[in-house]
């Protein structure tokens, strides 16, 4: 057997590449991974949605008046759970942490973080238990502070009834006008008096006079 024919037994045979094997390898990788995250995101609204049921309930006993809690599901690249405005709850980067989240003016604040839905559950239903309190104690406030100020004007109005009638003081006004004409008249006397007295002096000193 030559050299040549030994080289071309124990060499591999070179594999040949073209572009459409490279699409479609990538393709399918494309794919793989994309339902890999359908299927993630599914499972993320399956927890939220089986929270939804368990909270349902206790909604459900909120004075129809409060119409702050909705359990409104939000369908996105990362479904939440909405509980009312400004909070929700979502799953965690691990997709099995529950994550209850808040909004506020300050940034957003963890309210609290489960692997068990029985424990998120209890976590959210204590916030709204807290927030329904809030608002009747708020409720409440308002009652006492507007009964509060019905007493003062019923205590007002009482009081005014039980006053005695102010007269205005008219005789003081006469005192002083009495005193204006008597002072007028003392005067005019005192001028009359000055005048006889000086007559009567001149008709005795100049008796030619009269």
């Amino acid at each position: 057997m030559s050299d040549s024919e030994d080289n071309n037994t124990t060499s591999p045979a070179k594999k040949t590449r073209n572009l459409k094997d490279a699409i479609y390898v990538v393709k399918n990788r494309q794919v793989e991974r994309d339902d890999v995250v359908v299927d993630m995101k599914a499972a993320e609204e399956a927890r939220l949605v089986l929270l939804a049921d368990e909270l349902r309930p206790l909604v459900k006993d909120i004075d129809p008046d409060d119409d702050r809690f909705e359990l409104a599901m939000a369908m996105g690249d990362r479904p939440r759970l909405w509980i009312d405005m400004t909070s929700f709850v979502s799953m965690g980067h691990d997709r099995r942490t529950y994550r209850f989240l808040k909004d506020t003016r300050m940034g957003r604040i963890v309210l609290g973080e489960h692997l068990q839905m029985e424990d998120m559950a209890d976590s959210v239903s204590n916030y709204i238990a807290e927030r329904v309190l809030e608002r009747e104690r708020a409720i409440e406030g308002e009652w006492m502070s507007l009964k509060e100020e019905a007493k003062l004007d019923d205590a007002a109005a009482k009081t005014d009834a039980a006053a005695p009638e102010v007269v205005p003081d008219i005789p003081a006004t006469k005192t002083k006008r009495g005193g204006f004409w008597r002072g007028l008249f003392t005067f005019l006397f005192g001028v009359a008096v000055t005048l006889l007295i000086l007559g009567a002096a001149v008709f005795y000193l100049v008796p030619d006079a009269f």
